[in-house]
């Protein structure tokens, strides 16, 4: 008969002392296996992101591109951390919330699949338990992720089913983005997408942080491709800001005039151009022609927009980080 061992848990304080100096930046350094627990590819954007007077523990981006905020505890779930993972997510518009803990109240778990039942098809949120364990009479240990709560699939495909029309719009949208994804990974690599939403839209990481390209069917016809400033409000509105500034020479780059939306009522902002007259129920060949120029505007985008938007950004995080609790505005901007 095999010899099969046991395995012993181990205090999670023994191998992390303490949440913010130990395991936060272990979990940062292992967003592979966290995200292999989750499903999903996580690339780290910052530790400890600023969130006004506030900082959310992990700030990352997946494949397509989208906001994850990660709250961390080494203690069993609390009322504070889910009140904090809310507010960071907004600030961040964040489409994946993670929490990680040692445990959960069945509360919080009911409050996590509460949440994914209310907001729909396009936020997912996830409860992880972390453990780490080591074989009996051995010193090495492992550690274990294991997802306790998560968006119910079943719940969502009933969701998207319910309306036969509405269904088979969506799949229309499915297969013109899964084409438009595989050229933008397959011929041009930037990006690592692969399963597209059913949706008018799809986002995808321009490898900077909290920047996507936003491709998109516009309402009443139209398709755009967008540089979407997408992570915290006053970050988004000085990066704008110090783009806008240099308009003429991002255009010059381009090749072509581009729509500026600074969008003050907004957390985002975007840099974009258009095509008319433009629908997912146009005939296939018209539909191909939109998907091509997609491609060829992200592309383009990617290779002469998006190097100054890396320049402009780490400019605007070193002068954000020089002065963290500066406040700024539109409207003081313009009063100087």
């Amino acid at each position: 008969m095999a010899d099969v061992a046991k395995l012993e848990p181990v205090d999670l304080r023994e191998v992390w002392p303490n949440e913010a100096q130990d395991f936060t930046p272990w979990l940062a350094g292992n967003l592979d296996g966290l995200g292999g627990a989750l499903g999903m590819d996580l690339e780290l954007v910052q530790q400890e992101a600023a969130v006004g007077p506030f900082s959310v523990d992990i700030l990352a981006e997946d494949s397509y591109g989208r906001q994850v905020v990660i709250e961390n505890q080494l203690t069993k779930s609390d009322h504070n951390h889910l009140g904090q993972l809310l507010t960071y997510a907004a600030d961040y518009n964040a489409g994946v919330i993670v929490w990680v803990a040692s445990d959960f109240y069945d509360e919080h778990r009911h409050a996590i699949d509460w949440l994914n039942k209310r907001i729909g098809l396009e936020w997912e949120v996830y409860a992880v338990v972390v453990r780490v364990v080591k074989i009996q009479g051995c010193s090495e240990c492992a550690y274990m992720f294991e997802v306790v709560a998560r968006p119910d699939e079943f719940s969502r495909n009933h969701i998207a089913n319910a309306n036969p029309v509405t269904s088979e719009r969506q799949e229309r949208y499915k297969q013109f983005f899964l084409g438009v994804l595989d050229r933008l990974r397959n011929e041009h690599k930037l990006t690592n997408a692969r399963k597209p939403s059913g949706y008018s839209e799809h986002f995808v990481g321009a490898k900077v942080r909290g920047v996507q390209y936003h491709i998109h069917f516009l309402r009443g016809g139209g398709a755009e491709v967008a540089v979407y400033l997408n992570s915290n409000s006053a970050r988004n509105k000085r990066l704008f800001d110090a783009l806008h500034i240099q308009q003429d020479n991002v255009e010059s780059d381009f090749g072509q005039p581009l729509i500026w939306e600074r969008l003050d009522q907004s957390i985002v902002s975007r840099i974009s151009t258009r095509i008319p007259d433009r629908t997912i129920t146009d005939e296939q060949s018209i539909l191909d022609s939109t998907a091509a120029w997609m491609v060829d505007t992200t592309v383009r985008l990617s290779q002469t927009v998006i190097p100054t938007v890396q320049k402009v950004a780490d400019e605007v995080d070193k002068e954000m980080a020089a002065a963290p609790d500066e406040t700024f505005t539109h409207d003081e901007e313009s009063e100087e």
